[in-house]
């Protein structure tokens, strides 16, 4: 199943993030907007609650709880590969 995100310079998705964001996750959130713009020339919504049709979500498990039990698995691996502060 293909996820569109835009099409015809429309956009066919929303960015949502957590009312509790991070600067790095606003940050991230305008980024990806900024680029699907200069690509597709679509601007995606931006809201912090879950629009109706298809969203991408950015976050961490701080701002978005939920992350923690949909993606234990990836979660427990990126934390054993956390050395000195630093990810490899």
């Amino acid at each position: 199943m293909a996820l569109w995100i835009s099409r015809d310079g429309k956009p066919m998705l929303s960015v949502v993030l957590s009312a509790t964001a991070s600067e790095l996750e606003r940050y991230a959130a305008k980024e990806l907007r900024d680029h699907v713009e200069k690509v597709t020339g679509a601007v995606l919504p931006l809201s912090t609650e879950k629009e109706s049709g298809p969203a991408v979500r950015i976050g961490t498990p701080d701002s978005i709880p939920r992350l923690r039990d949909l993606f234990a698995e990836d979660i427990s691996w990126l934390t054993a590969t956390l050395e000195n502060g630093k990810r490899y």
